[in-house]
């Protein structure tokens, strides 16, 4: 599926803070799954990644990831929310701080690796195996491989969305009577945060977008969820967009 095929339409019909604690956009109980925040767990504000970049920070401070969960998923540990660290280059969906808290903060590409500056196009000399990016310390943003992994052990990426999407949360224009819940099957708990790009948020409660560390010049691959459709969809996205984040254990 063409990622942009309904958001673009969509847009073009309607022409159209900051916390730096780390909140939880579900709360799993679940014997398998675990909190993180057994110290260790905040990430540099200045530390460089690669030798030719600069890197952005977390918020000046850090960020607090004490209350997120974390389950093992085949041989791979997720968090079970969004990323809720804030950094230069991150919003919450309509500046509202709510939206922060349950849906995780939006990142648009090159501040979410946490990077000011590439000395290709792509980044190749920058973004690393296990690339941490605005993720805490001893975790990382998914590449590409890492995000087929996972759909592939929830049974391919043609009922992928069905099994990862919340339970409940999932709506077009959050109008309750039509629905596109998942089943949660593995407590992943993907919420639909939508995104932003061109001075435009669009598709809170609908879609969710997140990204991956793999790259070409100008665009990212990510992954996409929406309310109508059991998949999660593959795509290159402009790296100006702004997309959720989750992350992956070292």
């Amino acid at each position: 599926m063409n990622y942009l095929s309904i958001p673009v339409t969509a847009i073009i019909i309607a022409t159209s803070l900051t916390f730096f604690s780390c909140t939880s956009d579900k709360d799993d109980d679940t014997p398998s799954s675990s909190s993180v925040g057994e110290g260790g767990t905040s990430s540099s504000s200045n530390g460089n990644i690669g030798g030719t970049s600069s890197s952005v920070g977390v918020g000046g401070k850090g960020c607090d990831i004490s209350g997120y969960k974390t389950k093992q998923i085949d041989d791979q540990i997720w968090m079970l929310q969004n990323l809720n660290c804030e950094t230069a280059g991150s919003k919450c969906y309509k500046d509202d701080p709510a939206n922060c808290d349950k849906y995780g903060r939006l990142y648009s590409w090159m501040p979410a690796m946490n990077l000011t500056y590439c000395v290709s196009m792509t980044c190749s000399n920058e973004i690393q195996e296990k690339h941490q990016g605005v993720c805490p310390e001893g975790w990382h943003i998914p590449s590409d491989e890492e995000w087929t992994k996972l759909t592939d052990y929830v049974g391919g990426a043609e009922i992928a969305g069905e099994k990862l999407k919340a339970s409940s949360g999932w709506s077009w224009n959050n109008v309750k009577n039509i629905s596109g819940d998942g089943t949660d099957e593995f407590g992943f708990g993907a919420l639909p945060g939508g995104n932003y790009y061109s001075s435009i948020y669009s598709f809170n409660g609908s879609y969710g977008y997140w990204w991956s560390t793999t790259n070409t010049n100008f665009d990212a691959y990510i992954r996409e969820l929406s309310y109508y459709d059991p998949r999660m969809s593959r795509s290159l996205a402009d790296k100006g967009r702004f997309y959720s984040i989750r992350c992956v254990k070292d």
